[in-house]
């Protein structure tokens, strides 16, 4: 029996401690990169293998043969002197490999298509053709008479295990053959579906298809008779193989047409049905899955569109090699490895059991978010069993401050056989890694790499403070509701709202906004802002103020959390003010490299004092009497005018000049004889009201 191409290694978990060194000049928290597990897979992987439980190693040696001027093989066989053979194209033609990469032409079937080879143990070749369906026996690239089967293709051809007759897969109709080394043959097996693509050889000379259409896999014993074994969810079924009694399946839910060899982007997947019938789910792929083979024991598929090969790995998976192919249609286990046939370009892998010499990880970019300084780098390497080495391990860092590396970027330092301090690269936003692994004593393994960085301290934002129209304030909770004398919104004071904000809630039961529902208090300020830090550092934050004409700043609250501040502006006298807001990031950085940030100044006036009536007098006028007077406020405008008679309903009187935008306005109005009381009420900006009352005789 062959030995095992590929030793499956038990890896421990590295343990890694850090140390930091912090700059003056720089934010005092440290972070660290971790480069572990899934993250080894997002970067790029040169000669590497990703084992099932996230650990960067050597992958095995691949000879890459063959570039054929047609992008796409449809079958791959290997006989046993290791030539491969390659059709490739609708032409027909197979090509044969030889072990060290020389091509030649071997044979071509006349019209047609091949879409199935394979190496027969007498050193011939049986050559599946399509449209029509047929099989060759082939010899030194000579073939014998063809075997016409009724069908239009030709998917799978498979020795028996006694006479020489072989088993073939065909499709449209969806059937399998038994074709003897007589030229007969025989449909032992009809498929409900387009076409049986794959086989596998069961116990006691039977035989496993798997079909398209449906994704059937079923069991056909020596005397015909047929059981499904597994209704997959797949469209296709395409790969089949059997090690230790379990059969794997391979799929993907939607191919389009198998029978123009269309590949589809839907993510394939692998199952495992055991010999007790259990089916369960292996691995679910980030892509479709194209190809399976059993290699001494062990299950490898083949994928695209990365054109990656893959191993069973206890519970998971080994990513082996990532291929120049697009797609891997086929594997052809030998016994110190396996062959590789893929698409997209065309291209015949030899991969052997022999780990490479060198392999290479080269990480994805590292983006700061800002300059840092790149300090310390630990990490630890292990042999297959496990126990820590100090050896076939370099590590690389370079920096730069674009997204891309390129020739502004730092050059490589290192290398870095074991944990350094410093990398000794320069502060900039983005970092890379790059491992290079050497097989020389031993196959290391790095599960985990580790690089501590200290961004330079971000100045925090501020976006613009706004002083909300006087005497708006937001309800938000029982406890504000039930402290203040909160009241619907003023016209006045709701357009003035808008206006600042034309997103801003109106007023009544469905007035509402992000804040809350706005009201009225008299004699409050709102101010809200927006603050923020790049770095997640918390702020400290402020406000100052200061009456318009002074140079002076005063603190009015400080030690402020959320965005929003109302100000009882009856502690202060009347007149327009500034305000503005100081925020630091002090909390989380050490003294001397914190930053602050000031916004611009928000300008609000306060006026609490009630305006004024003057010169309230009555004279006869020509159908009653005249009232007059003057109004006037010491802060902002008059805002309103209205009277009132002998306490009945309020009637506004526009000012003599016919607007009401100033802060002294006369006025004039008539009221019917015999009259007794007239009430005038003035209203200003702040909405604060003053009245006087005058007798009519």
């Amino acid at each position: 029996m062959a030995r095992r191409w590929y030793r499956i290694s038990r890896i421990t978990t590295c343990a890694l401690c850090m140390c930091l060194v912090v700059a003056a000049a720089l934010a005092s928290t440290a972070r660290t990169w971790v480069i572990a597990s899934s993250d080894f897979g997002s970067g790029k992987l040169d000669g590497a293998a990703l084992t099932a439980d996230g650990a960067v190693t050597i992958g095995p040696m691949v000879d890459h043969q063959f570039a054929d001027g047609d992008p796409r093989v449809w079958a791959g066989a290997v006989g046993i002197d290791s030539v491969a053979y390659v059709a490739a194209g609708d032409g027909g033609a197979v090509t044969q490999v030889s072990e060290d990469g020389k091509t030649s032409d071997y044979f071509a079937v006349d019209g047609g298509s091949v879409h199935a080879l394979e190496a027969l143990s007498d050193g011939s070749l049986a050559v599946g053709a399509s449209q029509p369906a047929r099989v060759f026996r082939v010899s030194a690239g000579v073939a014998a008479a063809p075997v016409a089967l009724e069908a239009d293709y030709v998917w799978d051809i498979l020795p028996m295990d006694d006479d020489g007759g072989l088993w073939v897969a065909t499709g449209d109709p969806a059937a399998i053959w038994a074709v003897g080394d007589d030229g007969g043959s025989t449909i032992v097996y009809s498929a409900p579906d387009a076409h049986v693509r794959h086989l596998a050889r069961g116990p006691e000379n039977s035989v496993y298809g798997g079909t398209s259409g449906e994704g059937l896999v079923v069991r056909v014993d020596g005397a015909g008779d047929s059981f499904v074994l597994f209704d997959s969810p797949f469209e296709e079924v395409t790969g089949l193989g059997v090690s230790n009694g379990d059969i794997w399946v391979a799929g993907n839910p939607g191919t389009g047409d198998a029978a123009n060899g269309s590949a589809a982007a839907a993510n394939g997947a692998l199952y495992r049905i055991a010999p007790s019938g259990v089916v369960e789910q292996h691995w679910e792929a980030t892509e479709s899955v194209h190809s399976l083979a059993v290699v001494g024991g062990d299950v490898v598929v083949g994928t695209g569109q990365t054109g990656s090969l893959h191993l069973v790995e206890g519970t998971g998976m080994r990513r082996l090699e990532e291929l120049a192919s697009n797609q891997i249609g086929t594997l052809v286990p030998q016994a110190e490895g396996f062959v590789a046939f893929g698409s997209n370009p065309a291209g015949v892998y030899r991969v052997s059991a022999t780990p490479r010499q060198t392999a290479t990880f080269l990480s994805a970019v590292r983006d700061a978010g800002v300059a840092a300084q790149w300090g310390e780098l630990r990490f630890a390497a292990a042999d297959r069993d496990g126990l820590q080495i100090d050896r076939g391990v370099q590590l690389f860092v370079r920096s730069g401050n674009t997204a891309e590396p390129g020739d502004s970027w730092s050059a490589w330092a290192g290398p870095f056989e074991q944990n350094v301090e410093h990398v000794g690269v320069p502060a900039a936003r983005y970092a890379q890694v790059r491992a290079e692994l050497n097989s020389n004593s031993t196959v290391p393994h790095v599960r985990r790499v580790e690089l501590v960085y200290v961004p330079r301290n971000s100045r925090p934002v501020i976006g613009a403070i706004r002083a909300h129209p006087a005497g708006v304030v937001y309800r938000e909770n029982a406890t504000f509701e039930d402290g203040l004398p909160y009241a619907q919104l003023p016209a006045t004071v709701e357009a003035r709202l808008r206006e600042q904000d034309p997103n801003a809630a109106a007023a009544g039961a469905a007035g509402s906004s992000f804040r809350g529902r706005p009201l009225f208090v008299a004699g409050q300020q709102t101010l809200t802002w927006s603050a923020s830090d790049a770095d997640g550092d918390a702020l400290e934050q402020q406000l100052e103020y200061r009456q318009e004409g002074s140079l002076d700043w005063m603190p009015l609250a400080g030690a402020l959390e959320g965005d929003v501040y109302v100000m009882d502006s009856a502690r202060v006298r009347d007149g327009r003010y500034q305000v503005r807001l100081v925020v630091s990031d002090g909390p989380d950085n050490a003294p001397g490299t914190e930053l602050s940030a000031t916004s611009g100044a928000a300008t609000f006036l306060v006026d609490n004092t009630p305006p004024m009536i003057a010169d309230l007098r009555v004279s006869q006028g020509s159908g009653g009497s005249r009232i007059t007077g003057v109004a006037s406020d010491a802060t902002s405008i008059v805002l309103r005018i209205r009277y009132s008679v002998d306490g009945q309903d309020w009637h506004t009187v526009l000012p003599a000049d016919g607007a009401a935008d100033s802060a002294s306005e006369a006025f004039e109005f008539e009221v019917p004889t015999g009259t007794s009381m007239v009430v005038v009420q003035v209203t200003d900006g702040a909405m604060n009201r003053g009245a006087d009352q005058v007798s009519v005789q």
